[in-house]
């Protein structure tokens, strides 16, 4: 049994709403899973139907039967079969035992700099908070490595004899994109609020020179993030002496709508 194997993790995907699936089904498999294996992780997705696709072509045709309304509730089936197990909802797709949250993933979703290395690789470096106290943070940048393998390959063996130092960061084969202030801090939020734990005002000042709350709105009696309180779907807590502004486990399935009203 894979518990009985020293220093091995497990971990599982679900989908919830592929093609005849139907819902005792997903729910029989996500129990079988969380029952039969020694899972620490469990990410849990509703199947997204991409445009362009054969099968969004089927569906448009009838040939395949699909609804998405039933896919969004198999999937809160799910989650209910997940918590049920002992495995704690810690961002909006991703579900651990506690101790066992994702630390490769977690770089992104707290907007760490992440160095991306290959061909079809992606980097992001973000910027430091203005030095002369005013809102916003100095320019990032983020850049995608070429998907042409061979010539990914042909540049760095023709630079192999070079010093790191000595190739110009334009020469290399990818594409760049500068990322403003205003990005930086509209990824934050976006990333940031997706995870349970939410948004730590003092690491946002740290970083943008601003209080989280006044982006929120969360000291506003008619700001988005406390009108969304009263409805019991954000919350604020303390730890450490710190706040934190999250979304409650209902919020946090409308983040898309949050982020358009607060935008």
């Amino acid at each position: 049994h894979w518990k009985d194997t020293p220093g091995k993790r497990l971990s599982a995907d679900l989908i919830a709403g592929l093609p005849d699936q139907t819902a005792a089904s997903f729910k029989a498999g996500a129990e079988e899973l969380c029952s039969s294996y020694s899972l620490d992780h469990l990410s849990l997705y509703t199947l997204t139907i991409e445009e362009g696709t054969p099968l969004e072509r089927r569906i448009a045709r009838g040939q395949v039967r699909w609804n998405s309304e039933k896919a969004d509730r198999m999937w809160l089936s799910g989650r209910s079969i997940l918590e049920k197990h002992g495995f704690l909802q810690y961002e909006v797709s991703n579900f651990a035992r506690p101790g066992f949250e994702s630390r490769h993933n977690s770089v992104y979703w707290h907007l760490e700099n992440y160095i991306g290395c290959g061909a079809g690789a992606s980097g992001s470096w973000y910027g430091k908070a203005k030095s002369d106290g005013s809102p916003g943070c100095e320019a990032g940048l983020r850049w995608t490595n070429t998907r042409d393998i061979p010539a990914y390959i042909d540049f760095w063996t023709q630079n192999a004899k070079n010093r790191p130092a000595a190739i110009r960061s334009d020469s290399i084969p990818r594409e760049t994109e500068i990322l403003s202030s205003e990005t930086q801090q509209f990824e934050y939020l976006m990333l940031g609020l997706r995870l349970r734990e939410g948004i730590e005002d003092e690491d946002f000042h740290s970083r943008f020179n601003r209080k989280v709350t006044d982006v929120l709105g969360a000291d506003k009696e008619e700001g988005v993030f406390r009108r969304w309180q009263k409805q019991k779907l954000a919350r604020t807590s303390r730890r450490g002496g710190k706040s934190s502004y999250a979304l409650t486990g209902r919020g946090i399935l409308l983040l898309d709508r949050f982020l358009e009203e607060l935008l």
